[in-house]
């Protein structure tokens, strides 16, 4: 699990989809081997932050979406819309305040299994101090980077069909 925590401007936002860049442009892996693999399943979610504080420990799921990973070690944003399952109908999930953008991918290999473990892409250019990481499957227990992860996730939440647009166009 990795996420990036966002602000709503005032008066709030809807998010319509998530971006998410995989791997690592650098891997010795055109197949993904060394992070996200092409063709993989992977789910996105909005969670508010119940009390505004930055912390996951209260968040609450507000909407999810699933897709498949294609374009892995690019830096390529990918783009999941949220989507009503029964009907097909793109949906807009309302934020106000704090919030997470989350990307879950079941990673299929264990910490220190080799070199190049990549499967979240990561902006080391700079560091907003809003990205997330942990093991497991409970967003709510997951922690801030370590030092050895400065950076940002390259994972944007997308409002208004805005492709090219973060939610509080901070670049995270």
């Amino acid at each position: 699990i990795w996420a990036n925590r966002f602000d709503a401007p005032a008066g709030g936002d809807t998010i319509t989809a998530i971006a998410v860049a995989f791997g690592d442009p650098l891997s010795t892996s055109a197949s993904g081997e060394d992070g996200a693999e092409n063709g993989n399943g992977v789910s996105v979610s909005i969670w508010s932050d119940g009390n505004n504080d930055g912390s996951p420990s209260d968040a609450l799921l507000l909407g999810s979406t699933y897709g498949t990973i294609t374009s892995t070690d690019t830096n390529t944003f990918e783009v999941f819309p949220f989507v009503d399952f029964d009907t097909g109908a793109e949906q807009s999930i309302p934020v106000t305040g704090s919030f997470f953008a989350v990307v879950s991918y079941t990673y299929n290999r264990q910490i220190g299994d080799g070199p190049g473990q990549f499967p979240a892409a990561l902006d080391q250019s700079s560091d907003a101090g809003k990205s997330l990481v942990g093991i497991g499957t409970d967003f709510t227990q997951i922690g801030y980077n370590e030092p050895r992860f400065a950076g940002n996730w390259l994972i944007r939440a997308l409002h208004y069909n805005d492709s090219d647009s973060d939610s509080d166009d901070d670049g995270v």
